[in-house]
């Protein structure tokens, strides 16, 4: 593939990229579009297209597998393949619309960027269109034997332009009728085999050649196209590279002496390899297996050791977490439980540590109404903060007209320290105690401490570094 098309870092791999082909004594590509990269090294470079492995695709031709979604009765224009950004979902929404008797079968795995695609949303709401989701390689065969028509239905751009999808060669395995976009090395493949696919243009294209495809067939064009991926084994292409080699070794002549300051050149650059790497593992060994972390880890914990009413309670979710998306509330829903007290609390203050889509208090509030806290003592800011400091301040606002009582403050233990800090830098006139920290997993390690609560501490002594040069603590 293109890996430079495709990339927002273009002045790095185009160097990297025109470095290797120089260095390079042998080069193998495998489409048109990407040898152009090597026009001045035609000597050293080769077009070896994708292979298939054809006994694995062609002996499941009379092995169908029919999920319970369709039958042998239904014209089915299949997929396989990686569903993402490549495909072009409004041609495939317009098969959808305009055969609404044949079944879509798309067979593969989901990326997330899809999702935002108008046409996807479309094409997921489709009752004539099947998501069948990542399939045993085994079984993909005998899926898609059952296709009366193969599609490959990609957006034709620079990233498209320069790849040779090996699912063509699989689909004619099969024998099956193909009908693809015009990119690049599709229409190089069509010109120099007639009969053996049709490309589309644009949308009212691609159905028209649909149309004709599925209705015209001839046993010779059949066999024309198994023929086609026989010569494509991957066996054949092996061979290819072999005589390729075989040839261009040939032609070098290494003399003793460069052999021997090839040795030696070798030999300086495995000592520097083996010096950086034993230190790597040094200190990987004592960032990850030694009490280092546990150790500084305890500096953030703060603990208050006096006796207190659960007056007031303030939970503070989200916080001290490595992670955007974290499920630490389900923690503070235990502890808020745990202190409250139905006819003692007054209050309990609920403040998100994030910006998310959805709110983790939002959550929180509705758990812990079901448990019988009523509503009307919970408080939960409307406004939801983007640090620490600023969820302190909310929090204040909400509370300030409640006076002479304490606050029991709920959080993760790693971010105790920077919030008893805040309130007291800040609002010192609030009496906030910290309970004790008991059955916390994090605090349990004496070595071998998981890589995201090391985040975690090496996330909240910055912020602590942070919030003094900032004079909040």
């Amino acid at each position: 593939d293109d890996m430079i098309s495709n990339s927002n870092k273009v002045k790095i791999l185009k160097k990297t990229e025109q470095d290797l082909i120089k260095i390079s004594d042998l080069i193998f590509y495998t489409s048109n579009k990407l040898g152009e990269k090597f026009n001045e090294f035609r000597n050293k470079s080769f077009l070896i297209r994708n292979g298939v492995n054809f006994a694995k695709f062609n002996k499941n031709i009379n092995e169908k597998i029919y999920p319970e979604f369709y039958s042998h009765e239904d014209t089915i224009i299949g997929y396989v393949g990686a569903i993402r950004t490549i495909l072009d979902f409004k041609s495939l929404y317009e098969i959808s619309s305009n055969f609404p008797n044949y079944k879509l079968v798309l067979i593969g795995p989901i990326y997330p960027q899809v999702y935002k695609d108008k046409y996807f949303i479309k094409l997921k709401v489709k009752k004539n269109v099947l998501f069948l989701g990542s399939i045993d390689h085994e079984l993909i065969p005998k899926y898609m034997s059952t296709f009366d028509l193969a599609i490959i239905p990609y957006i034709k751009n620079d990233v498209t332009d320069s790849i040779y999808p090996i699912k063509l060669n699989e689909y004619l395995s099969q024998g099956l009728k193909v009908l693809s976009s015009n990119i690049n090395e599709i229409n190089n493949i069509s010109k120099e085999n007639k009969n053996i696919l049709l490309q589309y243009n644009d949308e009212k294209d691609c159905i028209k050649k649909i149309r004709n495809l599925i209705k015209n067939e001839t046993d010779q064009d059949f066999e024309e196209r198994i023929k086609f991926a026989e010569n494509n084994d991957w066996q054949q292409k092996f061979n290819f590279v072999d005589e390729t080699i075989s040839k261009i070794s040939s032609q070098f002549q290494l003399n003793d002496q460069s052999f021997k300051n090839q040795l030696k050149t070798n030999y300086i650059k495995f000592k520097n390899f083996f010096k950086y790497s034993l230190g790597i593992f040094l200190l990987y060994i004592i960032l990850f297996y030694s009490p280092l972390f546990p150790i500084i880890g305890k500096n953030l914990i703060y603990e208050d050791s006096k006796e207190y009413f659960n007056r007031n309670i303030i939970a503070f979710v989200g916080s001290g977490e490595p992670e955007y998306n974290n499920f630490s509330y389900r923690i503070r829903a235990k502890e808020i439980l745990k202190h409250y007290n139905n006819e003692l609390t007054k209050t309990v203050t609920l403040i998100s540590g994030r910006q998310k889509e959805i709110a983790d208090v939002d959550v929180l509030a509705a758990y812990l109404i079901s448990m019988g806290i009523k509503s009307n003592k919970l408080i939960i800011p409307e406004k939801l903060p983007s640090s620490t400091y600023e969820g302190v301040r909310i929090v204040y606002e909400k509370i300030k007209k409640i006076k002479d009582e304490d606050f029991i403050i709920l959080t993760s233990p790693y971010h105790s320290k920077r919030l008893m800090l805040t309130f007291r830098k800040n609002f010192s006139n609030l009496s906030v105690l910290f309970p004790k920290f008991e059955n916390y997993e994090e605090l349990s390690y004496f070595y071998g401490m998981p890589y995201k609560e090391i985040k975690v501490i090496i996330y909240e002594y910055l912020a602590l570094i942070h919030n003094r040069f900032n004079n909040r603590i």
